[in-house]
């Protein structure tokens, strides 16, 4: 997760001199954090891919994946989705 909010700075950094007013832009990119977790390790890495968005200064929208409507992905720009599966010893 810290290479994709990663990625996000380098696009910043890496913008020529006249492009300021798009690298602000950029630094206020909204970001949704879907995650889904039954054991909490999913919220865990959802909630620490937040903080490390909003140090990069994101606007960032944290949602469990239940209380989510499918027909809200249309309206997204930028998606993470965190998912968590348990392994089951056999």
């Amino acid at each position: 997760m810290s290479g994709y909010i990663a990625g996000f700075s380098a696009q910043q950094t890496e913008l020529p001199v006249a492009d300021q007013e798009t690298a602000s832009s950029v630094s206020q990119m909204a970001l949704t954090i879907l995650y889904g977790s039954r054991t909490g390790n999913g919220e865990g890495l959802a909630k620490k891919a937040q903080r490390l968005a909003e140090i990069q200064g994101r606007t960032i929208t944290l949602k469990n994946m239940e209380s989510y409507r499918p027909r809200d992905l249309q309206a997204e720009k930028n998606l993470l989705v965190v998912v968590s599966t348990p392994v089951s010893k056999k």
